[in-house]
């Protein structure tokens, strides 16, 4: 049995044992509440009640007895299936290591299903809005993290440093990094913010947040804020403002001080202080669009959310999904108002999110909202459930969409590609004009597309040719052809006039079609594995042979290579029936060097170098007849030479 707090059943302990155990079972196999009321363990601000396993264990016992109590006849067995198959299911999948079959829960003693609260606000991982090459730069501890839309900082704890990417690219920026930090004496950067001009970088241990000008990078004493250890905000790490007030974290206190921005005094009217009570008890950063305020909690892998005017909690608002996506180690927050990154501090990444209400609000967009025939709830706070033709699963999660006949205009907009749970889409009988977004095609879980009756173009894409029930007939568009091909190597080294064997991997071409690889100066064809007249070759110097595609079978063709050492380059492209054709992909270099070449053969220890065992190993082969006379003298000169 697993644990979670009975305040926040939405969140597993941190302590929570996970699996696998070692001979690969799934563990937990359910998760109960902890943290009660106990006649030793009073509820109060000094005491969190009973936490642990142990409260949680016999909290599924006491489950156990009453499902004993109302079927007598049940085996130990019969028990813990009942529990498992009626718990409420927290992730995918189901069973999983960290929630088990989910959290124990009964079903009431009349069979009707108990209600469950449907969160407004899910919010999903992104893995493609990633930043993932912050290791390559050497940041070690990421923290806090803040955009101006086209270049993302990130403070980095271990090397003092606050480092820049470009938000598209997710390239690094070196030339915007505030690499100034350590001469101001301000070694622990936890949590920056800037107005476009300025940039304020909290210090855990100064106790003081520093000010740097944005475009010198120089430090602007002035606008620091020294008034923090005043009011016992002695431990500073995220910090937010929306340029009249400065919201800064502490990690300590588990709560939020606010400062006036021009004279740095405290505004005690404006702290959050409910962060204790919500179990937020380590603030490491925060961000707020100007009606919420969501705080990152370092222990727990969650996102808290508050709301601005009332500073009170607002749960279903809040990012429950984190280690599904191994954001274990939550550090810092930023958000464009659609996307919300999320930093790691032991990954060494950013985590991007959405929500899906954001691709609801982008369909209503795209497509005339105000003139639709029904709208009913849409754009306002009511879960997104209650939005007309919405239909959402037991988690809140969008799976369905009904909207036929409803006027919709405009087009079908690629955000509905972030619905990942949405199985049944109707928008048929509307005026939709465009393409169909590619994006529908990563719809898993899509059993039903219904878009028949509009003015839509293109075609359709082929990834959603798996779906069951569509109407693809009446749209009388065809399937998107993607051919595709992967090269590949018999070896990346080879010998001036050596042979090397090439693979094709191609695929969705149609009834047939043909792959054309143009082959690199000095370089030959020799033979292919097709049959006799598949292959055409053209040129000389520069040779170019077209293969014939009759079925997705993998071959292969054999070249000669150039005697010109160095690294030599493959391209193609691969056609489909229709003509279309599309870049062959893989691998695309060959290095031709001699040395190189008998190295990776006789070189068993990798030293660069031929020693006296590999020496003899070559006369062997020599003897045996599997190299020449000439490649022996080259190996023997390799001993002599020693390493490089």
């Amino acid at each position: 049995v697993g644990a979670a707090h009975w305040n926040d059943v939405h969140t597993i302990e941190p302590f929570s044992s996970r699996g696998p155990t070692p001979d690969g079972r799934v563990k937990p196999d359910v998760v109960g509440a902890d943290c009660g009321v106990t006649a030793r363990s009073p509820l109060n601000e000094y005491n969190r009640g009973f936490c642990g396993t142990s409260q949680a264990s016999p909290h599924v016992a006491g489950m156990a007895a009453l499902v004993r109590q109302r079927f007598p006849s049940y085996t130990p067995a019969q028990v813990a299936s009942y529990l498992m198959e009626n718990a409420e299911q927290r992730r995918s999948p189901s069973p999983n290591n960290t929630w088990g079959h989910g959290f124990a829960q009964l079903p009431p003693p009349d069979g009707t299903a108990p209600a469950v609260p449907v969160p407004s606000n899910v919010f999903t991982w992104k893995p493609a809005a990633d930043f993932n090459s912050l290791a390559d730069d050497s940041i070690q501890v990421p923290r806090a993290i803040w955009s101006d839309d086209e270049t993302m900082w990130v403070a980095d704890l271990a090397s003092n440093g606050i480092y820049a990417y470009d938000m598209e690219t997710k390239a690094r920026v070196s030339g915007k990094d505030f690499d100034t930090l350590e001469a101001a004496g301000n070694t622990w950067p936890f949590g920056i913010w800037s107005d476009g001009e300025t940039m304020w970088v909290a210090d855990l241990f100064d106790e003081k947040i520093y000010a740097y000008d944005m475009a010198t990078k120089a430090r602007v004493s002035g606008k620091d804020f020294d008034t923090l250890q005043a009011a016992e905000n002695t431990w500073p790490t995220g910090i937010w403002s929306d340029g009249e007030t400065m919201w800064v974290a502490d990690y300590r206190d588990q709560k939020i001080y606010a400062y006036d921005m021009i004279t740095k005094e405290r505004v005690s009217s404006q702290d959050f202080n409910f962060l204790k009570a919500a179990r937020n008890l380590s603030p490491i950063d925060i961000w707020s669009d100007g009606m919420t305020m969501w705080v990152v909690d370092l222990t727990i892998a969650k996102v808290y959310a508050y709301g601005m005017a009332t500073t009170a909690r607002v749960p279903d608002r809040e990012f429950n999904a984190l280690d599904a996506a191994g954001n274990l180690r939550p550090a810092g927050i930023w958000s464009d108002g659609t996307t919300t990154w999320v930093s790691d501090s032991e990954d060494d990444k950013i985590y991007a999110y959405h929500t899906e209400r954001d691709a609801l609000v982008a369909l209503y967009d795209a497509t005339g909202g105000p003139d639709w025939s029904s709208s009913a709830n849409w754009l306002t706070d009511a879960p997104v459930g209650q939005w007309h033709g919405v239909t959402t699963n037991a988690s809140g999660r969008v799976s369905g969409l009904d909207l036929r006949n409803n006027a919709l205009s405009g087009h079908i907009p690629v955000e509905l590609g972030n619905l990942t749970n949405l199985e049944r889409l109707r928008l048929n009988g509307n005026q939709l004009t465009g393409e169909i977004p590619n994006g529908l095609g990563l719809l898993e879980n899509l059993t039903l597309l219904h878009l028949a009756g509009n003015q839509l173009t293109g075609c359709v894409p082929a990834a959603l040719m798996d779906v069951e029930d569509h109407d693809f007939a009446q749209l009388g568009l065809p399937f998107c052809g993607v051919a595709t091909a992967v090269r590949s190597f018999s070896s990346a080294t080879i010998a001036p006039g050596r042979q090397v064997i090439v693979t094709i991997t191609a695929a969705g071409f149609g009834d047939d079609g043909q792959v054309v690889e143009t082959l690199p100066p000095g370089f030959a064809y020799v033979a292919s594995s097709l049959s006799e007249g598949q292959a055409k070759v053209t040129g000389q110097e520069v040779q170019e042979v077209t293969f014939a595609l009759t079925g997705e079978t993998p071959f292969t063709y054999t070249v000669t290579a150039s005697s010109s050492e160095g690294p030599h380059t493959f391209s193609g492209t691969v056609r489909d029936s229709e003509g279309n054709e599309y870049p062959v992909v893989g691998d695309d270099t060959v290095s031709v060097s001699f040395k190189d070449w008998l190295l990776m053969w006789y070189d068993a220890n990798n030293s660069g170098s031929i020693e006296i065992g590999e020496l003899f190993a070559a006369i062997d082969d020599y003897f045996d007849g599997l190299i020449g006379i000439g490649e022996l003298f080259a190996i023997i000169d390799l001993y002599f030479a020693g390493p490089a």
